[in-house]
């Protein structure tokens, strides 16, 4: 429940409104003046030659990579989910076919902002996914339509790029006889006392029964401020390498590793779906789950997480007693 860290992420509904094709858009933040200028959105700074949406790298097929420096760019654009004056690069993408895309800053060396631009305006916007780098993950396209995928920095960072575009995460799935979480839905002014760890007073753990665990998260407004349900799980090994890996139906979990109860001290972390923490036995550990957002995220939207290693029993497995054939025949007598 309390805001241990700072991650936004804001995935806004695509407009449904007719594409031009590949050289526009319509009620795109963008307009052509009668003589033929292009005008960015408000707040920008003026336009400079292969920086705007005018003069975008244009993107013919994916997969795609490319890499560069933001230094020396001018600021033309301004995203929505995080503060930026820094200098930005635009490429454009026409889809021949409905997708789904993921597009990644994560080998970048400064902190970075990735936005999508399509019909109506922004669309899509990350600042931190990957340490202070930007990842946005199944962004969907339409086909016909145009789209401009732009390179930021958070506030005034510039540095060196790589720009990828990624698969997206692998389907969400529960496996079947997994641990169920049991928390009560989040909503409106929720007070997690049910496995809130150290955002809770007192501060209170489930703890892992087996291998994999399915559990609810969610974004919700307690006392005016946005606040994001956090799971906390405890789990004592012995001797050995050990991993938690998890994912969710909306990509978006954000996982710790604490090697203290309260006040946590993180071992490792993460919040790119299906990325192996590991971490090395014997003894008690604490692990975090929850959106990397503060909003936006459904109270209800599901994840799973697993654990591997000597000693964690797999789920819905059966007990079987040993016996002699003379003691089962007694038990049917």
């Amino acid at each position: 429940m309390k805001r241990w860290a700072s991650f936004l992420m804001v995935v806004l509904p695509l407009v449904a409104s007719p594409c031009l094709g590949a050289e526009g858009t319509s009620n795109l933040a963008v307009e052509k003046t009668p003589g033929g200028a292009w005008i960015p959105p408000p707040g920008s700074a003026p336009d400079t030659g292969g920086e705007t949406f005018a003069t975008a790298t244009v993107i013919a097929a994916l997969p795609f990579a490319d890499s560069g420096s933001t230094c020396g760019a001018i600021d033309d654009y301004t995203p929505t989910c995080a503060p930026s004056q820094a200098g930005d690069l635009v490429y454009r993408y026409t889809p021949g076919a409905n997708a789904n895309v993921c597009l990644s800053l994560c080998s970048s060396d400064f902190d970075t902002i990735i936005y999508v631009y399509g019909p109506g305006g922004e669309i899509a916007c990350n600042d931190d996914h990957c340490g202070l780098q930007s990842q946005l993950d199944n962004i969907p396209l339409t086909a016909g339509c145009t789209y401009y995928f732009v390179v930021d920095g958070y506030s005034t960072n510039c540095g060196n790029y790589t720009f990828n575009t990624c698969m997206p995460p692998p389907p969400f799935f529960c496996p079947p006889g997994s641990q169920v979480e049991g928390e009560p839905l989040c909503g409106p002014d929720y007070i997690d006392n049910y496995n809130g760890g150290c955002s809770s007073n007192p501060t209170v753990f489930s703890d892992v029964m087996c291998g994999s665990i399915c559990g609810e998260m969610g974004t919700y407004l307690l006392n005016g401020l946005n606040y994001r349900d956090t799971d906390w799980y405890r789990l004592t090994v012995g001797p050995g390498a050990f991993s938690y890996n998890g994912g969710a139906e909306i990509p978006s979990l954000r996982r710790f590793v604490l090697t203290a109860e309260c006040p946590p001290v993180i071992l490792a972390t993460t919040n790119i779906d299906h990325e192996a923490l590991t971490f090395t036995g014997p003894g008690s550990f604490y692990f975090f789950a929850s959106s990397d957002a503060f909003t936006g995220i459904p109270c209800g939207t599901r994840y799973a997480i697993t654990f591997e290693g000597p000693g964690i029993p797999p789920c819905g497995a059966t007990p079987v007693e040993a016996g002699t054939w003379g003691s089962i025949k007694n038990a049917y007598r």
